[in-house]
């Protein structure tokens, strides 16, 4: 029951059509007309934002699957942008954003459409990601000291971590942290690749 004129279904499914019809009643709570007219509507919820991961080609961007949904429109707002932008429409529950730019902050959110291509929900929770694009390592040297390794400069990173593994290895190891754009790996061992 309730005293006002609307009620929200939060325990519909999604992708499952229902009808909806109203009564009114009277101040001892008993009924004072028969039911309203009906109105019939299919459910969809909107999708569930997962996570927004840095990749080598951009952005991913993840979300939950909803029931009954055809597809999903995928909206952005970039950098001094303030409204959403729809940026794409897939059918998968992921999608990859290839024009961001590094050190640039993007936030996303998605909305869900039926199989008719009909938008039949609002807006889902915001993500919010900062991109920072792959260095490119541009040499690696022996030197005196050690094997020099040599790297461009990546807009918006405050600094680099460097790894190192045997040629033949699977698993990466942390040698150390630094703002610049070399390394000297002092401790690699001579006559190993």
């Amino acid at each position: 029951n309730t005293e006002g004129t609307q009620w929200v279904d939060a325990g519909a499914k999604s992708g499952t059509k229902y009808s909806y019809s109203v009564r009114p009643l009277a101040a001892d709570g008993s009924f004072g007309n028969t039911y309203s007219g009906y109105r019939t509507i299919t459910c969809f919820m909107p999708p569930t934002l997962k996570s927004v991961t840095a990749v080598a080609a951009g952005l991913s961007v993840k979300w939950g699957a909803v029931n009954g949904a055809g597809s999903y429109n995928v909206y952005r707002k970039g950098p001094g942008e303030k409204s959403w932008v729809k940026v794409a429409n897939v059918a998968e529950t992921s999608w990859t954003d290839t024009a961001v730019e590094s050190g640039k902050t993007y936030t996303y959110s998605a909305r869900t459409l039926d199989a008719d291509g009909t938008i039949r929900n609002t807006y889902s929770n915001a993500v919010t990601a900062v991109y920072y694009a792959r260095p490119t390592l541009t040499s690696v040297a022996n030197s005196a000291k050690g094997v020099v390794i040599k790297w461009d400069a990546v807009d918006g990173a405050g600094s680099y971590r460097v790894y190192r593994r045997l040629y033949t290895g699977t698993n990466w190891s942390p040698l150390g942290n630094t703002e610049g754009t070399q390394w000297v790996d002092a401790g690699a061992k001579s006559g190993t690749k």
